[in-house]
């Protein structure tokens, strides 16, 4: 994507408006100076990539996560930016996309939301059905960040089993409903497209990964 392109990517979402709460921690990340530059040189030496690192690492060290299973259930997703900020907990992926996309356009960075849903829970294996990724827009190029583990994922490839399916301003601006109940319905849906993507990501170097879809396929009364 052209730099010009970019500041579609610096615009709030209804999860991401950036209130004077949001403009301050961004601050207090911006003048951070405890993270040692050797931390973070391996993701670039851009501002965009310091940002990303320092934003990824200011989250972590702050945002504990919630321990309850039914304490997260009720807020999947029902949060902003600033309301995940003046509460100081995570409950999810999906909560730390938004508050790391939120506190990267305060910043002045450009960044996108991505959905995904895993690779085995495609082809009928229990598993996390889903996680949520930012793309920081670093001039012309497009880096995946897994603000959850503070990392850096250099192309779509490295990013499986995960096949993104959405990319937007947050998660309320896609409006997917990506609970496992709303995975499950998005796959049944677009099953073929699904299998081809991913067959498309891996290639032919990983015959095994291959050979599981096309026994799934064939199971399922699709041609391999």
């Amino acid at each position: 994507m052209a730099e010009s392109d970019n500041s579609k990517w610096l615009e709030e979402g209804p999860q991401t408006e950036v209130t004077l709460l949001v403009e301050y921690h961004a601050k207090v990340i911006m003048a951070d100076k405890e993270i040692e530059p050797e931390m973070f040189s391996k993701w670039g030496e851009t501002d965009a990539m310091r940002a990303a690192y320092k934003t990824s690492f200011y989250i972590n060290r702050c945002r504990p996560k919630i321990k309850s299973a039914e304490a997260r259930e009720a807020l999947f997703r029902k949060r902003t930016v600033d309301q995940i900020l003046q509460e100081g907990f995570i409950d999810s992926t999906s909560d730390y996309a938004v508050a790391f996309r939120g506190l990267m356009i305060a910043q002045g960075v450009p960044a996108s939301f991505l959905e995904t849903i895993d690779a085995n829970f495609v082809i009928g294996e229990k598993t996390h059905p889903g996680r949520a990724y930012v793309r920081v827009f670093d001039k012309e190029k497009g880096i995946i960040i897994n603000p959850e583990k503070c990392e850096k994922i250099n192309s779509k490839f490295k990013l499986l089993p995960h096949i993104i399916i959405g990319e937007g301003l947050d998660a309320w601006d896609l409006g997917l409903v990506l609970d496992r109940q709303g995975l499950t319905k998005y796959r049944d849906a677009n099953l073929p497209q699904l299998l081809d993507d991913y067959e498309r990501l891996i290639g032919m170097k990983y015959t095994y990964e291959m050979d599981k879809i096309a026994c799934f396929r064939r199971a399922n009364g699709f041609n391999d």
